[in-house]
């Protein structure tokens, strides 16, 4: 098995596109080997089954003389060009509806990575929030989008899913189970801590509760902000991330009071991870996410809405699952785990202990073991002995 994977966009280590990287290269192995195309990517990014489409010297006057559209088209043209009627496609998001239609008409197999859930379940939880929370905001989710989606779906012959509660939405809006490949995201393996640390910050420091991530309405800042207002913990609430236009009015008036503060942007937030006692993701609709493994590598417990709990968060085992909202229960979770110094040295040792099952290495197997048993079950034949399906 071959595989052939797409990212249009740029690529880096760090975010979701560096997850496109990491889940691909460790795909390789038991007869599986990868290529895999970006439309460009940060010097830091090297590996030997990854190339630019836009050669990295040409980078600067291709973003100075090229709209970021026309160079994704030459990235879908390059790829393309290169691709082998015998490969399995692995296309991320933003990927044209023409490269499904072209792949499709050379009777490839193609496999749609789902970040999130299904756009239109998307657009309308955003919508609904939007008009509950009052933010004056249009869906980033358009009705073009959700249009897209429909037609590369239908098109795709599996879809990559990285949460239940995104599983569902697919099904929901009519994509057959069977097609749906039940997978998460990881964590590096260098991220993830020997032990717990005995002592995260100086003895004048307070408790600190952490939240990484863009600070937006989908992610549900609004109700933690609410919450730890409600809540008035002995400890400061650390934002870290850009915050998202409607929602800078909002973040402002609270910086500074009830210790919240906000730090804009870190390369390597992995020293923050490490430096918390608690990290709290109330998103309302996600994938994964990886955020939720970044934390349990640091020997966090975790306060997750459903989403951000996914397949990898379990309740009282390595942190607590609330209903993002029920601001009551938020609060009185956000009091328990400030308070409960016993408690939060439970959660965060099996956190720890539950990071080393989702390192990249076991993820990317398991996402090869089960495209080529979903390869296998399609073709009518078993899995081939040297793929072992190794579960969640």
């Amino acid at each position: 098995m071959h595989i052939n994977g797409l990212c249009i966009n740029h690529v880096r280590n760090g975010d979701v596109t560096g997850a496109f990287l990491a889940s691909l290269g460790h795909m390789q192995g038991h007869g599986c080997t990868v290529a895999a195309m970006g439309v460009s990517s940060e010097p830091d990014v090297a590996a030997p089954f990854y190339r630019d489409a836009i050669p990295r010297p040409l980078l600067s006057v291709a973003y100075r003389t090229a709209t970021f559209s026309l160079l994704a088209k030459l990235a879908e043209r390059r790829y393309l060009s290169a691709f082998d009627g015998e490969d399995v496609a692995v296309l991320w998001p933003a990927t044209s509806v023409d490269v499904w239609r072209a792949l499709r008409a050379r009777g490839a197999t193609v496999v749609a990575e789902k970040v999130n859930s299904h756009d239109a379940a998307g657009k309308a939880i955003l919508e609904a929030e939007r008009d509950r929370a009052g933010f004056d905001a249009q869906s980033p989710i358009t009705d073009a989008n959700v249009a897209h989606e429909r037609e590369v779906l239908a098109l795709s012959d599996f879809v990559y899913c990285s949460n239940p509660l995104a599983h569902a939405s697919l099904v929901e809006h009519g994509i057959p189970s069977e097609k749906i490949l039940d997978v998460t995201y990881g964590v590096h393996a260098r991220h993830v801590l020997d032990e717990v640390p005995a002592v995260r910050h100086g003895p004048d420091e307070p408790l600190t509760v952490l939240y990484v991530g863009k600070i937006g309405l989908r992610k549900g800042v609004h109700r933690l902000i609410e919450a730890w207002r409600r809540a008035k913990p002995n400890a400061r609430l650390r934002l870290v991330g850009k915050i998202e236009a409607p929602m800078e009015a909002f973040i402002a008036e609270h910086l500074g009071r009830d210790g919240i503060e906000h730090i804009p942007f870190v390369d390597d937030p992995h020293p923050l991870f490490r430096a918390a006692d608690v990290f709290a993701c109330p998103t309302l609709e996600d994938g994964g996410p990886i955020v939720t493994l970044e934390a349990f590598a640091a020997g966090l417990p975790v306060l997750a809405s459903p989403y951000a709990a996914g397949w990898v968060l379990r309740d009282d085992v390595e942190g607590l699952i609330a209903d993002p909202y029920d601001v009551d229960a938020w609060a009185e979770a956000l009091t328990t785990l400030c308070e409960d110094a016993a408690l939060r040295d439970r959660l965060g040792r099996a956190a720890l202990e539950r990071a080393r099952r989702y390192t990249w290495d076991k993820v990317g197997a398991h996402r090869r073991d089960v495209l080529a048993a979903a390869l296998a079950e399609r073709a009518g034949t078993r899995a081939s002995g040297e793929f072992h399906i190794t579960g969640r």
